[in-house]
């Protein structure tokens, strides 16, 4: 338990010092990214692919596919994203699955009957968790160390992660020419209209009566009928 204690700290020791010197906030700014790809010249695909796969693994894959959009035209911007995910999440997957075997002895009871679930339905369950978590590591962790067969989790990360970032880049694109040039009082509008939803939902909340049931509580015995012996 402490080498597990001592080896997250000294993990979270580094990602610490390489942003406080400065290299990962670089690295996920977006125009210092678009100026790096753009000095690259030929090699710039190449140095978008690696600084993408490289912040997927601290949870950052984001900022290179939302400026993507303004380095190169959107089919391949989409490109580019879609083999930057791919590449990163093999990566991943691959590392999990070569410690398949340890992991398994050290699955907490709390995520079994999510694995079981996992392995019932793997490619349902690959594409569905692409769709609501996008390019995350931790997907391709918890399928790695699964027993899902790689068949399962490479056609559910297609069919999840290209859609998906392609989406991701086309709003990035055209929701800054979008809000740009839409008028101030309409972000005024979409805001009043936000907090009165969220308001006017608290409030059914509060009406609505709260049963609670004693789970102690025996059920009452059925009503016996009058002519009944």
């Amino acid at each position: 338990m402490m080498r597990k204690v001592v080896i997250g700290v000294v993990l979270v020791a580094i990602v610490a010092g390489l942003w406080a010197s400065d290299v990962l906030s670089h690295l996920a700014d977006p125009e210092y990214i678009r100026e790096m790809v753009k000095e690259a010249g030929p090699m710039g695909p190449l140095v978008f692919i690696l600084v993408s796969m490289g912040l997927f693994a601290i949870f950052m894959f984001g900022p290179p596919v939302w400026v993507s959009g303004a380095i190169w035209p959107l089919p391949t911007a989409i490109l580019y994203s879609c083999i930057a995910a791919l590449a990163a999440s093999l990566v991943t997957y691959a590392l999990a699955r070569a410690g398949q075997n340890w992991a398994q002895n050290h699955v907490p009871e709390k995520l079994r009957s999510y694995e079981e679930r996992l392995e019932a339905r793997p490619t349902l369950t690959v594409l569905l968790l692409r769709l609501l978590l996008w390019a995350n590591p931790l997907v391709d962790l918890l399928v790695g160390v699964s027993q899902a067969p790689f068949r399962s989790y490479l056609v559910g990360s297609l069919l999840g992660l290209i859609p998906v970032t392609a989406i991701h880049v086309i709003v990035s694109k055209k929701g800054v020419e979008l809000a740009g040039d839409t008028p101030s009082w309409v972000w005024v509008v979409l805001g009043a209209g936000a907090v009165a939803i969220f308001a006017l939902r608290r409030w059914r909340q509060k009406q609505e009566p709260e049963l609670e049931v004693d789970p102690d509580q025996e059920p009452a015995p059925p009503a016996r009928s009058e002519t009944g012996h």
